[in-house]
C-alpha cells in the first residue's frame, strides 16, 4: 500500500510537530472535516504497520502522536526528499529554476528531451517554459542559442553566467537547506535535491565544509549561515565551471588594503586546497572574486576586528562612523544608550566593515524584511537614512536602502533595549541563521516582553560552543539539524503572534513600563518647541504635557481593544471588481467606509495624496495594499473594506506588484485597532485563507474566514 500526496503531507506534519495535535487543529489546517482526517489517519496506521511501525498514538483529549522511533523518522524523511510514493508534479516555478540551472551549468547543449524525461512533461510544456526562462536570461544579459541540433546553449559572459546561476540556485534552497544538506546530504523538497545534484556530489560538500571552516579559522571569524550558503555555493559553481573549461574575465583587486587583508590569505588558501583537491589550475581573476565574497560576508563574530593589523586603520575609520551616526541617534531621540553604548558601537563596527565592502564591489544585500522594517520604523529609518551621509562620504558611494534597514535593525533593538530592568533572569541562548543585525532584534523583542537573560546568540553552526554556556532555554529562527526539535523553540525572526504565544508558555512576561519612554517623548517635544518659542517655566511644562500624555494612555487602556469582527461587516467587502488603475481601486476600497460613516471623502484624497509624495508604501507584501492615512479630521471611528480585484494592478512598487487585494483601514483611536492589525496579520501568514481574500467572490465565505482569525 502507497500513500496520496494528501496523506504524506499530515505525516510529514506528525513529524515535524512530535507532539500531540487534536485531530479538529489538523482539520482546519487542511480545510478538511474531523471525519476526513480520521479516514486518512486510518490509513496512515496501515501503511506504518505494513512498514513494520507502531500505530500512530491516541489519546483522549490531548489527540495524535507519532511514535518516538528513530528509525521511523529516518524512514519518514527518506520519503520527504528523495522517495515519493506518488507520480511527483514539477510546479510551474520548480520546472522554471531546473531548466534555467541547468542551462546556465552546462558547457554542452541540453536537449528537449533531456528536460522531458527529468520533469515528466511534454515537449510542448518544455518549449513553453522556454520562452520564460529565455525572457529571464535575457534580463540578465544573456541568451539561448536554439538553432544547435544537439540542443540549447547559453550564450553570454561567464560573469554573468555564473552571477545568475547563484541567483536561482539561492530562490530553489535557503542557506538553512544548504546546513541540512551538508549535515544530512539530502535535501528537503524534490526540487531542492534535484538542484542539488548539479552542483554538489558528496565529495565536494564535505571539502567545502572543511575549507570554509579553515577559512573562518583564518579570518578569526565566524560567519552566518546566509553568508556560509552563499560563500559555499559560491565555491562549488567555481570547481564546476573552471572544470568545464570556463574562465571568469573580471580586473584583479590590486588595492592595498585588500592585498594585505586577512580575507586576501583566506581566498589563498581556499585556492590551494582547491587546486591540490580537484589537480585543476585556478585563475588569479578567481581569487579576487573570492576575495570580494569573503570581505562582503556577514559575520556573527569577529575576534580579529581590532587587533589585525591590516585591518586598524579602516576599522578606526569605521568606529568614528559609527560614533557619529550613534550620537545623530541619540540627539534625535532624546535618549542615552548608556552602559549599551559600546556595545551597540562595537556590533555596528562589525556589521559595517562588510557593507562597505559590498557597496564598494557593486554587491549590496536584499533584506528580506525590507518591507516591514521600513513600514514599522519609518522614523526611525529617516534618521538612520540621513546619519548613514558620513558612512556615503567615507566610501564615496550612496548607501543602498536595504543595506539601511539591517543598521536600522541595530538600532531598533539598542532603543528597545536602553532601559530595561535588570531582574532575576531565564538564561537564553538565541540561534539565528540570518545575521547579527537580525539576531539583535529578534533579542531585543524577547527582551522587551520577558524576564530573560540572554547569554550567547550563535549560528546554527556554532551549537558545538552550547556545552560551555549556562542556559535554560533555546529560542532559534532556523531548523537546528543536530538538535531534536523538542529541545529548542523555533519562532520566526520578526516574533509573529503564534511566536509570542509559544513563548509565553515558557516565560513569565513582563509588565512593560512606559514612565521612561514617556518622559524622553516630552524631551524630544520641548527640543522642538525651544526652536520656536521661548518657555518661561520648561519644568512646569514638562509636568502638564506628562500628565495628558498619562491622561490619554489611562482612557486608552479602560477602553478594550476591537477585533477584526467588529470592524469588519459583510458590506465592507466587494469582490471581483474591475478598474483601471490603482488610484482608483484605492478610491473604491474607500466607499464602504464611507457609506458606514466612518470616515469621508477627505480620507480617501489623504491616501491618495500619501501615493503621489511617499510612494507604493502601502503595498506591504506581492499582491497586498493596506491602505491607511492618519485621518485626524477625516475619521469618524474605526473599520476595515475588503476590496479583491478581477484583474491585478500596478502600484510601481518595484517588487510587490501587481496588486490585487486591497484592504483598506481608518481609525480615530491611538491603540483600540491594535488587536485587530494583530489578528489580521496572523491571517495574511495564511496561504490558503489569504488567497481566499485575493480571488473569492463570495462575501460570506470570505467574511467566515476572517473571523475565523477575530478572538
Amino acid at each position: 500500500m502507497e500513500l496520496k500526496k494528501d496523506c504524506l503531507d499530515i505525516l510529514f506534519y506528525l513529524k515535524d510537530k512530535n507532539d500531540f495535535i487534536k485531530i479538529s487543529d489538523i482539520a482546519e489546517k487542511y480545510n478538511l472535516t474531523e471525519r476526513a482526517i480520521r479516514y486518512k489517519i486510518d490509513k496512515i496506521d496501515k501503511f506504518l504497520v505494513r512498514n513494520k511501525f507502531d500505530y500512530i498514538e491516541k489519546k483522549h483529549n490531548k489527540g495524535i502522536k507519532l511514535s518516538e522511533d528513530d528509525k521511523l523518522y529516518e524512514f519518514i524523511d527518506e520519503f520527504r526528499g528523495n522517495y515519493t510514493p506518488f507520480k511527483y508534479s514539477y510546479s510551474k516555478d520548480e520546472r522554471f529554476k531546473f531548466i534555467v540551472a541547468k542551462l546556465l551549468e552546462s558547457s554542452e547543449p541540453v536537449n528537449l528531451d533531456f528536460f522531458e524525461s527529468m520533469l515528466s512533461v511534454s515537449k510542448n510544456t518544455v518549449l513553453k517554459e522556454i520562452d520564460i526562462v529565455e525572457e529571464w536570461l535575457k534580463a540578465n544579459n544573456l541568451s539561448i542559442n536554439r538553432g544547435n541540433r544537439r540542443g540549447m546553449l547559453v550564450i553570454g559572459d561567464e560573469i554573468d553566467k555564473r552571477d545568475a546561476l547563484k541567483e536561482v540556485m539561492s530562490q530553489s534552497f535557503s542557506s538553512e537547506e544548504v546546513l541540512k544538506y551538508v549535515a544530512t546530504k539530502k535535501g528537503t523538497s524534490k526540487i531542492a535535491n534535484l538542484q542539488f545534484s548539479l552542483l554538489f556530489s558528496e565529495e565536494i560538500v564535505e571539502f567545502l565544509d572543511e575549507v570554509i571552516r579553515g577559512a573562518e579559522i583564518i579570518l578569526k571569524k565566524e560567519f552566518t549561515d546566509e553568508s556560509y550558503g552563499g560563500i559555499f555555493t559560491h565555491l562549488a559553481i567555481m570547481i564546476k565551471r573552471i572544470q568545464l573549461g570556463k574562465e571568469l574575465y573580471i580586473p584583479s583587486i590590486n588595492e592595498d588594503f585588500v592585498l594585505e587583508s586577512n580575507e586576501y590569505k583566506a581566498a589563498e588558501y581556499i585556492i590551494e586546497r582547491i587546486k591540490k583537491k580537484f589537480n585543476i589550475n585556478v585563475p588569479d581573476e578567481e581569487k579576487s572574486y573570492i576575495v570580494v565574497h569573503l570581505l562582503g560576508a556577514r559575520v556573527l563574530k569577529d575576534e580579529g576586528i581590532y587587533s589585525d593589523g591590516n585591518n586598524r586603520k579602516i576599522v578606526s575609520s569605521i568606529k568614528d562612523i559609527v560614533e557619529k551616526m550613534t550620537g545623530y541617534v541619540e540627539e534625535n531621540y532624546g535618549i542615552s544608550f548608556g552602559e549599551e553604548r559600546e556595545r551597540l558601537i562595537n556590533d555596528l563596527v562589525l556589521h559595517l566593515r562588510p557593507i562597505i565592502y559590498r557597496l564598494k564591489f557593486g554587491k549590496p544585500l536584499n533584506n528580506p524584511f525590507f518591507e516591514e522594517i521600513k513600514l514599522n520604523y519609518k522614523e526611525l529609518f529617516q534618521c538612520v537614512r540621513v546619519a548613514s551621509k558620513w558612512l556615503e562620504e567615507f566610501i564615496n558611494v550612496k548607501v543602498d536602502e536595504h543595506e539601511i534597514s539591517y543598521i536600522v535593525i541595530h538600532y531598533a533593538a539598542a532603543i528597545r533595549n536602553h532601559n530595561l530592568k535588570k531582574k532575576d533572569k531565564t538564561k537564553v541562548v538565541i540561534i539565528c541563521g540570518t545575521g547579527i543585525g537580525t539576531a539583535k532584534m529578534l533579542e531585543a523583542q524577547i527582551k522587551e516582553m520577558f524576564f530573560v537573560k540572554v547569554v550567547a546568540t550563535l549560528s546554527s553552526r556554532a551549537i558545538k560552543n552550547l556545552k560551555d554556556l549556562e542556559y535554560d532555554v533555546i529560542i532559534s529562527s532556523v531548523n537546528i539539524p543536530d538538535i531534536e526539535s523538542n529541545e529548542y523553540i523555533k519562532v520566526n525572526p520578526m516574533l509573529l503572534k503564534e511566536d509570542i504565544d509559544k513563548l509565553q508558555g515558557v516565560f513569565r512576561q513582563k509588565k512593560k513600563s512606559k514612565d521612561y519612554e514617556d518622559a524622553t517623548l516630552i524631551k524630544r517635544i520641548l527640543s522642538v518647541v525651544e526652536k520656536y518659542c521661548d518657555i518661561k517655566d520648561r519644568e512646569q511644562l514638562q509636568y502638564e504635557l506628562l500628565f495628558e500624555l498619562k491622561r490619554e494612555a489611562f482612557e486608552n487602556n479602560n477602553n478594550e481593544k476591537i477585533s477584526l469582527k467588529d470592524i469588519v461587516k459583510l458590506d465592507s467587502i466587494i469582490t471581483m471588481e474591475n478598474v483601471n488603475s490603482f488610484k482608483e481601486a484605492l478610491i473604491k476600497g474607500c466607499e464602504p467606509l464611507i457609506n458606514r460613516g466612518l470616515c469621508n471623502y477627505s480620507y480617501t484624497e489623504e491616501i491618495l495624496y500619501n501615493l503621489d509624495d511617499i510612494g507604493p508604501y502601502i503595498v506591504i507584501a506581492p499582491g497586498i495594499a493596506l491602505a491607511h492615512g492618519k485621518g485626524e479630521s477625516s475619521v469618524n471611528g474605526i473599520g476595515m473594506s475588503i476590496l479583491n480585484l478581477k484583474y491585478p494592478v500596478k502600484s510601481g512598487h518595484v517588487t510587490n506588484d501587481p496588486v490585487r487585494l486591497i484592504i483598506t483601514f481608518c481609525t480615530n483611536h491611538r491603540e483600540k485597532h491594535l488587536k485587530a492589525l494583530s489578528e489580521l496579520m496572523e491571517l495574511l501568514n495564511n496561504t490558503k485563507d489569504l488567497k481566499k481574500l485575493m480571488t473569492g467572490n463570495d462575501k460570506k465565505e470570505i467574511l467566515d474566514t476572517i473571523y475565523k482569525y477575530s478572538k
